[in-house]
């Protein structure tokens, strides 16, 4: 589900989120710390707002089947 960046890694703001590109998912929403982020597509990927304050994050990746199906996944980063 979730290609980049791996939970714990430390990332720089504005980085980038991308998507694995064996995901079965038609399309992720993306969350950090509880609000809704971007939406992307398989093997997409976006970067975020460089406006991110430095510290400890959460990122939550819901993703979606053609059949509405969901799968949620949690990592934690450390913005730098």
């Amino acid at each position: 589900m979730i290609g980049y960046p791996t939970d714990g890694a430390t990332v720089p703001p504005g980085f980038t989120v991308q998507m694995g590109s064996a995901d079965t998912a038609v399309w992720t929403q993306v969350q950090i710390d509880g609000s809704n982020l971007l939406r992307l597509g398989t093997a997409a990927s976006s970067t975020t707002p460089a406006t991110l304050a430095a510290g400890a994050h959460e990122l939550e990746f819901t993703s979606y089947d053609d059949e509405h199906n969901s799968a949620t996944a949690s990592i934690h980063i450390p913005i730098a």
